[in-house]
C-alpha cells in the first residue's frame, strides 16, 4: 500500500520534530542516563518509601533523591577534610625537614627526570597566568554547565522514580515487540547496570587496598587514609586512582629517593590499573553471563566511544545485543513453529 501525500508531509513534520527534541537533549544525555541509572539503583528504597508514606509519590521520591545525594555528597565531605588535614601535615613536614623550598626543588626533581627541561619556572607561570587570564570565560561556562548537568540529573533522577513506572508501561505500548519481549529487555538491562555498579564498588574496594599497600610501603604517611581517598577517587572514570598515585610519587621523589618514587609509580600504574582490567571484567560479566574479555573490550571501547561515563554506556551497549541475539533464537523458533 502506497503513501499519499498527507502521510509523506505528516512523516516528514515528525521527522523533523523528532530530531530537534534529540539535538535540544543531546548535550543532556549523560546526565539523563546517570539519573536513569541511579533510578533503577535506588528503586527499592523508593517503592519502600512509598509504602510507608501511603502512596504518596513526590515525598517518596523526593526522599530517595535526598538520601542518595547524602550517601554521595557526605563521604565527600569528609574524605575532603582528611585530604585538607592530611595535605596540610605533608606540606608541614616538607617545609619542617628542609627537603624543599619548592620552586627550587621542583625543578631539580623535574630535572631528573627530564634533563632537558628549564631550571627556571617563572616563564611557564607566567604562561599559566596568561592561559588562565585567555581562558576565563570558558572556565565560566564549563562550570555553569557543569551545575545545569547537575540541576537536570537530579530532575531526571526524581522524575523518573516518580514515574518509572508509568514511562515503561508507555515504551512497552509503543514498542513493536511482544509485551514479554519488552519487559525481558528491560530485565536484562537492569541486571547489567547492577553487575556494572556492583563491579564499580568491587574495583574501587580493591584499588584502594591495593593502593594502601603500597603507600605503607614507600613511606607516604597515614597510608589507610590514602588508601580510601584512592579507593573514592577510582570512581572516576578514566583517571581516577591517577589523582591520588601521581601526587603520592611526587611526594615520595621530593622527600625519599627517585629509586622510591620510580617504585611507587610502578605499583600505581601496573598493580593498581591491573586491579581495574581484571576484576572489573571478572564482576560484571557474571551479572551477565558474558565473557570478561567482551566486558574488558565494552569498557575501553565505551570509554573512547562515550567519554567518561562509557565505563555505563559500553558494557550496557553489550548486554543490550546479547539479550537482542538471545531473543533472536526465540522469533527464528516461533517463526518455525508456525510454518510447520
Amino acid at each position: 500500500m502506497g503513501f499519499n501525500p498527507r502521510q509523506y508531509f505528516f512523516l516528514i513534520v515528525l521527522a523533523v520534530a523528532a530530531a530537534l527534541v534529540v539535538a535540544m537533549f543531546l548535550p543532556y544525555l549523560q546526565a539523563l542516563a546517570l539519573a536513569a541509572a541511579l533510578a533503577v539503583v535506588f528503586r527499592p528504597l523508593y517503592r519502600w518509601l512509598h509504602k510507608k508514606l501511603n502512596g504518596y509519590e513526590p515525598a517518596a521520591a523526593f526522599l530517595t533523591v535526598v538520601i542518595a545525594v547524602g550517601l554521595v555528597l557526605i563521604p565527600l565531605v569528609v574524605i575532603g577534610g582528611l585530604i585538607f588535614i592530611e595535605a596540610r601535615g605533608l606540606i608541614s613536614d616538607l617545609h619542617f625537614s628542609g627537603t624543599i623550598q619548592l620552586q627550587g626543588d621542583v625543578a631539580n626533581v623535574v630535572h631528573q627526570f627530564f634533563p632537558a627541561f628549564p631550571g627556571s619556572l617563572a616563564s611557564y607561570s607566567a604562561d599559566a597566568i596568561r592561559w588562565f587570564s585567555s581562558n576565563i570565560n570558558g572556565l565560566v561556562s564549563s562550570t555553569f554547565s557543569g551545575f545545569v548537568n547537575f540541576f537536570i540529573g537530579l530532575l531526571g533522577f526524581f522524575y523518573l522514580l516518580k514515574d518509572g513506572d508509568r514511562l515503561s508501561k508507555v515504551l512497552v505500548k509503543w514498542s513493536p515487540l511482544a509485551d514479554n519481549h519488552d519487559y525481558q529487555l528491560l530485565d536484562k538491562l537492569e541486571s547489567a547496570l547492577h553487575a556494572i555498579l556492583v563491579g564499580s564498588v568491587v574495583v574501587a574496594a580493591v584499588q584502594g587496598l591495593v593502593a594502601g599497600i603500597g603507600f605503607a610501603i614507600f613511606g607516604i604517611p597515614n597510608p589507610a587514609v590514602w588508601g580510601t581517598v584512592t579507593a573514592f577517587a577510582a570512581f572516576i572514570p578514566a583517571i581516577g586512582t591517577a589523582i591520588v598515585v601521581v601526587p603520592a610519587v611526587l611526594y615520595v621523589a621530593f622527600t625519599g629517593t627517585i629509586l622510591q618514587a620510580v617504585g611507587l609509580l610502578l605499583w600505581g600504574t601496573l598493580l593498581v590499573g591491573l586491579v581495574d582490567n581484571f576484576i572489573r571484567p571478572q564482576v560484571i560479566g557474571r551479572g551477565f553471563n558474558v565473557h570478561p574479555f567482551l566486558i574488558l573490550l565494552s569498557v575501553i571501547g565505551g570509554l573512547s566511544f562515550f567519554g567518561p561515563l562509557g565505563v555505563l554506556f559500553g558494557p550496557m551497549a553489550l548486554a543490550l545485543l546479547f539479550a537482542l541475539i538471545d531473543m533472536s533464537g526465540h522469533f527464528m523458533e516461533a517463526e518455525a513453529n508456525q510454518k510447520s
